[in-house]
Formats: structure tokens, sequence, C-alpha cells
């Protein structure tokens, strides 16, 4: 069917519905490459800028902290940002599969290495 790691990391289903119904060049690797290629390649570049951003701000003093008018903005943005780290994390502990749409409760690598890097990203938004 493929190349052994790639096998090993998407573990694509045979004769699933993300190889029948849905039309797609990727067939049963569907769900790892749309999490692979955009959302983790997304959630890595974020991170790096907002990282980036904390730099600028700890070690230049020209850099400007960006500050709203009221600090009840900073609490609902802070609220928000801890419900998208948190939500891949229960997931994980729920066993509910984004990608996966039989019974099995098991996860693929890509979407355990995505609901670790996903909080990572959301924290380090509501870092700066």
């Amino acid at each position: 069917m493929g190349f052994e790691p790639l096998i090993w990391y998407c573990k694509p289903e045979p004769d699933s519905v993300w190889e029948k119904i849905v039309d797609s060049a990727f067939g049963s690797y569907t769900p790892c490459a749309i999490n692979t290629l955009v959302i983790s390649t997304s959630n890595l570049v974020l991170m790096g800028l907002c990282l980036y951003r904390i730099w600028l701000i700890i070690f230049n003093a020209k850099a400007q902290r960006f500050c709203l008018k009221s600090n009840y903005y900073n609490y609902i943005l802070a609220m928000l940002a801890s419900y998208c780290a948190f939500q891949p994390l229960l997931r994980l502990w729920t066993g509910n599969s984004v990608f996966s749409l039989n019974e099995e409760a098991d996860f693929a690598p890509f979407e355990v290495s995505l609901a670790y890097h996903t909080p990572m990203t959301s924290l380090c938004m509501n870092a700066h």
C-alpha cells in the first residue's frame, strides 16, 4: 500500500469512507495529509511567530506590547486560548478521534502529534 513509516504514521484504512466517498488524490491518506500539511504546519509556523514576538518583547526595548482598552477583553481572549488548548487534550482523554469515522478509539500518530502541539501553540498565543 505504501512506504512503511508513512503507513505507521497515517494508519490508512482500506475501503474506508475517505477512500470511497471523498474525491481526493490522497485516497485513504486524506486525513493524514490534511492534518499534517495544513493544520500541523500552520500551528508550527504560528508557534514560531509567537515565540519570536515574545523574544522581541523581552529582549528589545523598541518592541511595543499590544494593550487592549480593558482587561475584560484580555480575560475573554485568555479564556478562548485556554479552551483552544484544552479541547485537543480533552479529545485524547475521552478517545474521540476527529478523522476516524468508524467505531475504533485508536488514534493515529498524526492525531496524537496534533493534539500535543495545538495546546502549545494556543498557550504561546496566550503568553504574549
